[in-house]
């Protein structure tokens, strides 16, 4: 009798130290820098990290989950070759960068950290990190 409460505590002890080991291992944050084709993406973590946004309209405010909060971004329409981000929710008004598109021009298509400017065009020197709003595709 002895030996099976030694035995049941020896076990509990072992259930709840593998389960400790369990909750204290960090979830690792899988870098996923790939956009799909048609979309622009803003992550929420620098280096493609976090929450991932995607936008297929022509031009749309992003999703309320990543608004004001996108630290890498990346965009690869299907028809035109570029993209800007601007940091206005509506209309195509305000300060942007623009990326252009993987599948259609090959370079300058993505931002692992935005906080040291991001892409090309008048406001690309900016510290973009946390200003993302809408996203719109240009097609010139």
């Amino acid at each position: 009798m002895k030996s099976r409460k030694v035995l049941g505590s020896l076990m509990a002890v072992l259930a709840l130290g593998g389960t400790s080991f369990v909750a204290t291992i960090p979830a690792a944050e899988a870098s996923d820098s790939s956009c799909p084709v048609g979309a622009s993406c803003v992550w929420t973590g620098k280096g493609y990290t976090g929450i991932k946004g995607r936008n297929y309209d022509h031009s749309s405010p992003v999703h309320e989950s990543i608004n004001n909060q996108g630290k890498s971004a990346a965009a690869n329409g299907a028809t035109c070759k570029k993209t800007r981000f601007y940091d206005y929710t509506w209309g195509n008004s305000g300060s942007f960068f623009i990326l252009h598109s993987e599948s259609i021009v090959g370079t300058n298509y993505r931002d692992p950290d935005l906080s040291n400017g991001a892409g090309v065009g008048d406001y690309a020197h900016e510290n973009w990190e946390n200003r993302v709003s809408r996203i719109t595709y240009v097609c010139d």
